[in-house]
């Protein structure tokens, strides 16, 4: 515990760091010894020291350091408690459930699920809203997200509302209340995403905002970036049953690994989303190698959600393991040029997903070379000699050479 070789030496390596009790490392003297690029041992007690060798162990030595320097039982609790965390992180575990949502399963299939983000771009009306949903279901997603808040309900707000500070602006407070349906209106647009098979999926801002969408049917809740530390919303979220799609476009990974804890405490099914929060995100900063991270460091399905017009960055991050894709689907005669920056347009979206089902397809679709050379056995009677052992009881056909030319040419 107090070293890498665990032995009562703490020592400064190119690997790690190891911080040991100030005082005593004044008191020795040795540090005015120490000589550039020369690893020194410093004898000290088991117990006063911390070796850092991951991120997790970092959090410990901070709470060690608002706490004041512990004696030895409080560091070991220290340590029971990083153990006990990092089971909860890394839980490839027994309690783990699939990630189910609707008709999927994503942790038993290759297919990408594909979610178009519509927020608050229909703007409070009504019929823009059935309009995307409309042209997501021609487009060929999977799911619709809608943004939910509920500051014209009735219904007085329960626990901690959104973590924003722009939720005591007042322009701010006016501008949702002209974007929110009342929960008929919600049912309606839930029925009708049903109606062209699509999931209803939601970003509350809200406890009161999680029970309206409950009460509507939704298929899943998405934390919104912005809400990732909203921890007494996320246990209310939690306690629906619901599967949790995580989105983590400001977060560091200690807040992440907060959510993903409480995900794992109340067992819930939860899929994580790399996203970069900028509007447009350019290229540089959208980070498909955290992907590849999420993908070590949690269990379930990671994704990726594009805050951009480009296709490139969602069809990249398929191919970089990506299993949910979700992207901001844009409709030229609804919302203003500003906001469809940061979306796809309804028309590129539809390639999008045709790639993207390209994609699944080149995934999981296997080829055995000597099947593939013995199914192509014309082309190879005609352009080259055969290796194959052929019985003596097979039949070869004859091709035609006209019919072989015409098929290789395309004439």
């Amino acid at each position: 515990m107090t070293g890498t070789k665990q032995g009562k030496y703490c020592y400064e390596a190119n690997h790690a760091f190891h911080i040991i009790n100030r005082d005593y490392f004044i008191r020795t003297g040795k540090h005015w010894d120490m000589k550039k690029n020369s690893p020194h041992l410093i004898e000290i007690p088991e117990y006063e020291a911390l070796d850092i060798d991951e991120p997790a162990q970092f959090n410990i030595c901070e709470l060690l350091y608002e706490s004041g320097y512990p004696g030895k039982g409080l560091l070991q609790d220290n340590f029971q408690l990083h153990n006990k965390q990092a089971d909860n992180i890394q839980a490839k575990g027994k309690k783990k459930r699939d990630f189910i949502i609707g008709p999927y399963n994503l942790d038993n299939s290759e297919r990408t699920l594909i979610i178009a983000g519509i927020g608050f771009a229909h703007n409070g009306k009504l019929k823009d809203a059935h309009r995307f949903i409309d042209e997501a279901a021609n487009i060929g997603v999977d799911a619709v997200k809608f943004q939910v808040d509920t500051f014209n309900s009735k219904k007085k707000h329960t626990g901690k509302p959104s973590n924003s500070l722009f939720r005591d602006n007042e322009k701010y407070i006016n501008c949702l209340k002209k974007v929110e349906f009342n929960e008929n209106e919600w049912t309606e647009l839930k029925e009708h995403s049903s109606k062209k098979g699509l999931l209803f999926i939601c970003s509350p801002f809200s406890n009161a905002a999680v029970d309206l969408m409950r009460n509507v049917g939704v298929s899943a809740f998405k934390i919104a970036s912005g809400e990732i530390n909203n921890k007494e919303m996320l246990h209310y979220i939690c306690d629906t049953g619901l599967p949790v799609i995580l989105s983590t476009g400001m977060s560091c990974w200690n807040e992440i690994d907060d959510a993903v804890n409480i995900l794992n405490q109340m067992n819930n099914r939860y899929a994580i989303l790399q996203s970069s929060s900028y509007y447009p995100c350019p290229p540089e900063k959208v980070g498909l190698n955290v992907i590849s991270e999420l993908k070590e460091r949690y269990y379930g399905p990671i994704g990726f959600s594009s805050h951009s017009y480009d296709v490139i960055q969602c069809i990249t991050a398929v191919c970089s393991g990506a299993r949910i894709i979700e992207f901001q689907l844009s409709i030229s005669e609804i919302q203003n040029k500003r906001k469809r920056a940061s979306a796809i347009a309804k028309e590129d979206a539809s390639v999008l997903v045709e790639q993207i089902r390209k994609i699944d397809i080149l995934k999981t679709s296997n080829v055995y070379k000597d099947q593939m050379a013995y199914d192509m056995i014309k082309f190879r009677d005609f352009f080259c000699k055969s290796s194959f052992v052929i019985n003596s009881d097979t039949n070869i056909r004859k091709y035609d050479v006209d019919e072989m030319l015409s098929s290789y040419f395309q004439l």
